[in-house]
This record gives structure tokens, sequence and C-alpha cells, in this order.
């Protein structure tokens, strides 16, 4: 009605204001953006078996899909796990190859709901979340979500998302996150240079557990020299498992470590990949009695829910 009251004073030749002058030039735009609106159709197509099987592809426990411009850092787990998938994260996938276009050249929505049933789902362990130690459990906690991306399509026919599509649960050993890293001079922080993406490509290439650099590295092939003829200093900070930290280590000789530089969870004894040390006997008598089973008059089995070992008068 506003359109038509506007168009008719101008055919009256009456004079229009600005407000109506700068209405009438934005209709043309306008006009043209409701007819591509008229033009779509509502359509969808239900992916779960597909969605599923990418899941599966990635090893059951991971569901990625790469964006185009993503703004966020992958987190270190996941990239240690596309690395062992050799998974290229830089290459954004095309959703309608991989699900399906059922509106072709149209903005789509990518729906996800999931559900981490995680391990130890049948709650058959009253372990808590962390051991004594800091290590995680040999358990990941229930979980679920929903998951929505914008999907932008190309005049190819191709559909991304901006934002990377990422899953998933971390590996049971503690990652290491390096959130800074810098190497130069040791007192001038405008002869530092900052290190952060090498020493996080160092500790990735390692697992993504722990960040081992001894002194037969040489720090000027690694980093380069950001003050050629002085000795320097590698600043890093890191979190593990919670837990913030800050190495500082100088050079002696010239551009190498004078000492070695270990953070995370190290190959030791206490190590769950590594070797396990001897067992007591209360660890024994509380694994013997969550494993134990009592079969009825039915021979159904029966979970045992309590237990008492006792030995030498003493109970665990």
């Amino acid at each position: 009605p506003r359109r038509q009251a506007i168009r008719a004073k101008r055919t009256a030749g009456l004079a229009l204001t600005r407000e109506d002058n700068n209405r009438l030039r934005k209709l043309p735009a306008i006009e043209e953006k409701l007819k591509k609106l008229y033009q779509l159709k509502a359509g969808s197509v239900d992916a779960t078996g597909l969605v599923q099987r990418r899941v599966e592809a990635c090893g059951g426990s991971l569901l990625f899909f790469a964006g185009d411009s993503p703004e966020e850092e992958l987190a270190s787990w996941a990239s240690v796990e596309l690395q062992k998938l050799q998974v290229d994260p830089t290459v954004a996938d095309d959703l309608n190859a991989e699900l399906g276009d059922p509106t072709p050249y149209q903005s789509k929505l990518l729906h996800i709901e999931y559900l981490i049933v995680g391990h130890d789902a049948e709650r058959r362990t009253e372990a808590p979340e962390a051991t004594a130690s800091g290590y995680e459990a040999n358990f990941i906690m229930q979980r679920k979500g929903i998951v929505e991306r914008v999907l932008t399509n190309t005049d190819e026919g191709k559909a991304f998302c901006s934002e990377h599509v990422l899953i998933g649960i971390p590996t049971i050993m503690p990652t290491v996150e390096v959130r800074y890293a810098s190497y130069g001079h040791p007192t001038k922080p405008k002869f530092n240079w900052n290190v952060t993406e090498a020493v996080k490509w160092l500790a990735n290439a390692q697992g993504g557990s722990r960040l081992h650099l001894d002194t037969d590295l040489d720090l000027d092939e690694t980093f380069g020299d950001p003050c050629p003829g002085m000795r320097k200093k590698l600043v890093i900070r890191y979190y593990v498992r919670g837990f913030h930290g800050c190495t500082r280590v100088d050079e002696d000789p010239m551009d190498y470590l004078s000492t070695d530089i270990q953070i995370g969870y190290l190959p030791t004894a206490d190590d769950p990949f590594g070797a396990k040390p001897p067992r007591n006997a209360t660890q024994i008598a509380v694994d013997e009695i969550q494993k134990l089973r009592m079969v009825d008059a039915t021979g159904r089995s029966t979970e045992v829910k309590e237990g008492k070992y006792t030995h030498l008068g003493r109970a665990w």
C-alpha cells in the first residue's frame, strides 16, 4: 500500500519526499529478492545413515566435516586423530556430495543430534573420571548435544559450511596444549619471534600427549634466528590436564638447549601406554570383585553390586 501511494503521488505530479525517493530506489532489489524467495522450494533429506557411516570411517569416535573458512583452531587431540586418518582439515568438504542435495542452488541447514555413549556406558564400575595420579580413567562420560551449521551454496552446485563440524572425544591420554612459545633475545622482547605454531607441530608430531626437545635439536634450523650472534632463550607456555605451566631454557652452546625440555606425561612406569607397575593386594581384590558374577537357578548372570574381601583382619 505504501508503495502504491508513492507511485500514485508521482503519477499525479506531486512532489516526493527524500524518504519516498529512497524507497523507490530500493524497490527493484527488494522485488528481485522476493521473486527468488517465492521460487524457493522446501526440502530435506534424512542423512542419519550417511553421517553414521562417516563416523565409522573416522574410527567410530569422531565426526568431522571441514569448513571452508574456520575461525577457531582445531583442538590438539583432533589434529592428532585427523593426522592418523590422513584427513586434511584445510580441504573443505562438499556436503552436497556427501549427504545429497535436496534443494539445489539454495542455502541449507545441517542439523545433527548426537549421543556419545563412551566407554563403560553400562555403568558397571564406580571409577572416578580421573585417577589419583591425574590421568583420565579408561572410560568417557556419556554426552549428547545438537550441532547446526548453515551451508552456503556455490554456483557450481557445491555446499560448504564456514566452521568445522567436530564431534568426538579426546584420546585417553591427556594432550599437551601449547598456548604460546617464543624464541629470541633473553631480555629484549622486540628481538623475539613467536614460534607457537612450530612448537605445536612438534608436540603433535610426538603424538600430542607429550613434548620432548633435547639438547641435540638445532634451534636456529627449527625456528630461525631472530638475533644472529646472540645466545637466545626458548619460552613455552602450556596447559596439560588442568595444569598451567611455563618453561624457560637458555642456549648453551649457541643454537642448542642447555638442558632437555620434557612436557606432558612422559614414558615412565606410571604411563598408561608404558610398563605397568605391580598391583597390590587391595587393587587385585577390587578388580576381582568387579568382575565377579553369580549365576542363579535360572542361569541368569547377576552382577555383584557390593563385595568385601577380608584378609588378616583387613577389609577392602
